[in-house]
């Protein structure tokens, strides 16, 4: 997040090491956390390959230990990486599990990304088949969803400062450019 994953990979490395060979009774939930982190990390880094096993990891932590946001988490994190393969089905299977997951534990930062992952990857299929307009009039739909959640978050926030923070970060930003460029098509 701060520009310099290669540096983030070996702190996250570093710290997987550490977890492993024991924080105790929190192991579990160290080794899901890192295993997200480094996922994240490794796809940053366009390395898909490597991050799988990591998302894996992840999501037998998880379900094993019922923690609905890290399952959510892996599968947005397959997502991305089956949507930059071009596996839009597979992508939109992911997403839209996040994306209930996320709505079910009241999450509302997960719901809007994986919101507006699903709708990139229906706006990719929508590209590919022109027939589909049902596809790109749920792309859009999540769009909104997406963008009525971020909304939804910065009327909540009661620091100004950190309102505008918030609309004013790339990836709220590129939710509203994707929201406009679906409402002309």
């Amino acid at each position: 997040h701060l520009g310099d994953p290669t540096r983030a990979l070996a702190l996250l490395e570093d710290t997987q090491r550490r977890a492993e060979a024991g924080f105790g009774a929190h192991r579990w939930r160290w080794g899901m956390h890192v295993s997200v982190y480094l996922a994240e990390t490794l796809i940053a880094l366009g390395r898909p390959g490597d991050a799988l096993p990591q998302i894996e990891r992840a999501l037998a932590g998880a379900r094993a230990t019922d923690s609905a946001k890290y399952v959510a988490k892996a599968h947005a994190l397959r997502g991305e990486i089956e949507l930059a393969a071009g596996r839009w089905s597979e992508a939109e299977a992911d997403f839209t599990e996040a994306l209930l997951i996320a709505q079910r534990i009241g999450y509302p930062t997960l719901t809007w990304q994986c919101a507006h992952a699903l709708s990139r990857a229906l706006a990719s299929r929508a590209e590919r088949d022109r027939a589909a307009r049902g596809v790109l009039e749920r792309a859009y739909g999540m769009a909104q969803l997406a963008a009525a959640t971020i909304q939804t978050v910065a009327d909540r926030l009661t620091d100004p400062a950190l309102a505008t923070a918030l609309r004013s970060w790339s990836r709220v930003r590129a939710v509203h450019d994707d929201l406009d460029r679906l409402r002309r098509r």
